[in-house]
């Protein structure tokens, strides 16, 4: 079984890292930062936090990383939940919808706007009663990892109650 685990990251004054933001909650799977496993993968020109930044934690409005970990426990989000989160006089729910409906969940976005028409990193999610598995495509690349359910919503779950 692989293992997840949210860690915030603080890459200022690092000169040999260049990332676009320098603080953010990177995915570390079986010890290892993802985006370093990406990387490594698919071996693009400039490293993937370069240009793209988590998800999570990049933020000042952490229901942006409420909604996330929504969906990394793949759970949908009711209109009334999009409202409450996201109130339509201040957002435009639209995006937001559309980010949604999509049949993959965006883990790295575009550091300038977080749009995820950007481009990105994203991942399938499938679940077992027993398992929680992530598929990674991209470049024509693919890399899976299979989570125990409990110590994947047991992580996920922590992450939120830090929000509160």
């Amino acid at each position: 079984m692989d293992t997840l685990e949210l860690q915030s990251v603080t890459s200022l004054g690092d000169a040999n890292n260049k990332v676009a933001i320098a603080e953010y909650v990177e995915f570390f799977v079986n010890g290892t930062p993802l985006s370093d496993q990406i990387n490594e993968l698919i071996k693009p020109k400039n490293p993937v936090l370069s240009n793209y930044t988590s998800v999570l934690g990049t933020m000042e409005l952490t229901n942006f990383d409420r909604l996330k970990i929504q969906q990394l426990l793949n759970k949908k989000v009711a209109p009334k939940k999009l409202e409450e989160l996201f109130p339509a006089e201040h957002f435009d729910q639209k995006v937001i919808a559309d980010e949604l409906s999509l049949d993959k969940v965006l883990i790295y976005c575009c550091a300038e706007c977080g749009d995820y028409k950007c481009g990105g990193f994203f991942v399938k999610i499938a679940e077992t009663p027993e398992t929680i598995s992530w598929s990674l495509n991209h470049s024509g690349k693919k890399m899976e990892f299979t989570f125990d359910r409990s110590e994947y919503q047991a992580e996920l779950n922590g992450y939120l109650s830090e929000l509160e």
